[in-house]
């Protein structure tokens, strides 16, 4: 990250460690992360990525493996900067985030959210449950879990692009969706 200034500009210290562990899917990516989105009152920044899942089980809630992650942006030693939360899909990839103050909005080939010990399965018989969320979905910023709107949208590749607009967040046609098949994103 840069710090920026009127009259200046630094690098900031901010370094995450679990970053650089690998997702199960290592041999196929060289990086993980797909998107990055600042909170509009600056003090959070969510990251989107790939990666299939954490390459063992005490990657869950560390590593960001076919996730989004948020994180505050002010440093704290004492925390070693660990995310505020992080919401997993299940072995999906996120393309992109948009985090609009209220909600954050993801997006992708993802068909669930709120699965961290799933794989391709919604949960596992000792980690049962997630909330199917197709395409696209919606997380509480404050608690980082899938909130109730679920409009559905077609997987293909997934949606690699989130806009946030006055009315809501949109995400833009893409070679897998029918010129003007927009998905328009306002859950109350």
């Amino acid at each position: 990250m840069v710090d920026l200034t009127t009259t200046a500009s630094s690098l900031d210290p901010w370094y995450y460690q679990p970053l650089s562990n690998r997702c199960l899917a290592a041999s196929a990516y060289p990086a993980y992360l797909r998107d990055v989105d600042f909170a509009p009152d600056g003090q959070h920044f969510e990251i989107a990525a790939t990666g299939y899942v954490p390459a063992d089980s005490t990657g869950i809630n560390r590593d960001i493996c076919d996730a989004v992650a948020r994180f505050p942006t002010t440093h704290n030693p004492l925390t070693a900067d660990a995310p505020d939360w992080i919401n997993y899909t299940g072995g999906d990839t996120l393309h992109s985030v948009v985090d609009t103050g209220s909600v954050v909005y993801v997006n992708g080939h993802n068909r669930w959210l709120d699965n961290p010990y799933g794989k391709d399965t919604c949960g596992t018989s000792r980690h049962p449950g997630c909330s199917p969320r197709p395409g696209i979905g919606a997380i509480d910023p404050a608690t980082g879990h899938a909130l109730a709107w679920n409009p559905g949208k077609t997987r293909g590749v997934g949606g690699k692009d989130l806009l946030s607009t006055t009315s809501g967040c949109e995400s833009p046609p893409t070679a897998s969706t029918s010129p003007g098949n927009t998905t328009t994103a306002s859950p109350s």
